[in-house]
C-alpha cells in the first residue's frame, strides 16, 4: 500500500516540478547587459519621446511594444487619443552596435509601459514612462530597469496548472481507491 503511495506522489512530483528542468536548461543568447531607457525624462502630452536599447544582438530584429492611455494597435509613432488603454508594437532591427530604438508622441496622460521583446518573444528589455498634462508639473521619469529572466509564455503556465491538477487528481483517485480496498 505504501508503494502504491510512494509511486503517486513521486509521479506527482516529478509532474509538477519536472517542467522546470527543461526550463532551465535553456539558453539566452542576449547579454544581461541589454538596457532600455526613454528620454526626455520628463514627458508632457503632445511631446515626443525616443526609446533607446543597448546591448542587443546586432542585425537582429527586435519588436518594442508600448502599452497606455490612448494607444492604439499600428500606431507607435503618432499614439492618438482615446479614453483606454491600448497598445502599439513597431518591429526595429539593431544595429552593428547593438542599439535600436523608436519614437512615440504621447496624445494622454498617464503611463506608458514599453517591452522590447526578442524575434522567439522573449521580453529583452523594458522601460516605463510617465507623461503628464502640459500645464501639469507633476515629474514623471524614464527607468532602466535590468533584465531578469521573469518571460515566461502563458502556455507554460498552464502546462504547470494542468500538471498540479493531474497530481492532485491523481493524489484523490488513490485515495478513493483505497478507501474502497479497505
Amino acid at each position: 500500500m505504501f508503494k502504491k503511495v510512494f509511486a503517486v506522489a513521486a509521479i506527482s512530483g516529478f509532474l509538477v516540478l519536472g517542467g522546470s528542468l527543461a526550463a532551465s536548461a535553456a539558453t539566452n543568447d542576449y547579454p544581461s547587459e541589454v538596457s532600455c531607457t526613454i528620454s526626455p525624462a520628463t514627458l508632457e502630452v503632445g511631446d515626443v519621446a525616443t526609446v533607446s536599447c543597448t546591448g542587443m544582438v546586432a542585425g537582429a530584429t527586435f519588436t518594442i511594444t508600448v502599452t497606455g492611455p490612448g494607444v492604439q494597435q499600428g500606431d507607435l509613432a503618432s499614439i492618438v487619443h482615446a479614453a483606454t488603454t491600448g497598445s502599439a508594437s513597431t518591429d526595429v532591427v539593431a544595429n552593428a552596435s547593438g542599439a535600436a530604438a523608436a519614437s512615440f508622441t504621447a496624445r494622454a496622460a498617464g503611463t506608458f509601459s514599453f517591452a522590447v521583446t526578442d524575434e522567439d518573444g522573449n521580453v529583452v528589455g523594458t522601460a516605463t514612462e510617465v507623461a503628464v498634462p502640459e500645464a501639469g508639473t507633476a515629474g514623471g521619469g524614464a527607468t532602466e530597469l535590468p533584465v531578469t529572466g521573469g518571460g515566461i509564455s502563458m502556455a507554460a503556465v498552464w502546462i504547470g496548472v494542468g500538471a498540479l491538477a493531474l497530481g492532485g487528481g491523481a493524489v484523490g483517485v488513490a485515495t478513493v481507491r483505497r478507501r474502497q480496498h479497505s
